[in-house]
């Protein structure tokens, strides 16, 4: 049975989906932990967008389906258009197919998604040892706890992605420069580190909810 389009799918969906382009290996875990703090709201946004796009109610998106909801979503595209977006998309290596988890990953790169305060829970996330830093250890540490295990060499290169002072480290003003580079308050020479960390905490508190996956609770 066909999934029928939802009243309310946003029309930007589509636009975000063709100009989505693939991020290194720690920005794609960094999303994905980042869904974790979605709200109830924009949890059932984004779960309407997939069952829009999974028009057979597989739990996967087929190229033929991205395809037909692109176009109803008015991207008329060329076979170098869709196999474009099909090259930036993770596609699942067995099915050839996009899975949830990889989908909800390329729309939540979206300004009133990835807000500072989201960054900051996500960092603290991976900064398992509460050092103000995440390194390899705390990175390998932070996959364990989710029931994955990354070789010793693909860690490494996930914290050369961000490690732009090139100290074995990231700190969060890295974090924040690579994960939200179009905010020029963090380019090089960044505010001290812990006074951002202080202002970020502080809005994060006053929010709400200022708990992580790994926190139990606990706060700076």
């Amino acid at each position: 049975m066909r999934n029928p389009k939802p009243r309310n799918i946003d029309p930007m969906i589509g636009n975000i989906i063709k100009n989505f382009r693939s991020e290194g290996r720690f920005k794609q875990e960094v999303f994905k932990v980042m869904i974790l703090f979605l709200t109830e709201e924009e949890m059932k946004q984004l779960r309407q967008s997939f069952r829009y796009f999974d028009r057979d109610n597989t739990g996967y998106i087929s190229v033929e389906e991205l395809k037909e909801a692109m176009e109803e979503l008015g991207h008329k595209m060329t076979k170098h258009e869709l196999d474009t977006i099909i090259g930036q998309l993770k596609l699942d290596k067995n099915r050839k197919m996009l899975n949830y988890s990889e989908f909800l990953s390329a729309l939540i790169d979206q300004k009133h998604l990835s807000t500072k305060e989201r960054l900051w829970m996500a960092f603290r996330h991976f900064d398992v040892d509460d050092s103000g830093y995440i390194t390899a250890d705390n990175i390998n540490e932070a996959m364990i706890r989710s029931g994955r295990r990354i070789p010793e060499e693909e860690i490494q290169r996930m914290i050369k992605e961000f490690d732009i002072t090139k100290d074995g480290k990231i700190s969060f003003n890295e974090f924040l420069n690579i994960m939200k580079p179009e905010e020029t308050q963090y380019e090089l020479p960044f505010k001290q580190d812990k006074e951002l960390r202080k202002e970020v905490e502080s809005n994060s508190l006053i929010d709400g909810d200022f708990t992580t996956p790994n926190s139990s609770g606990k706060q700076h």
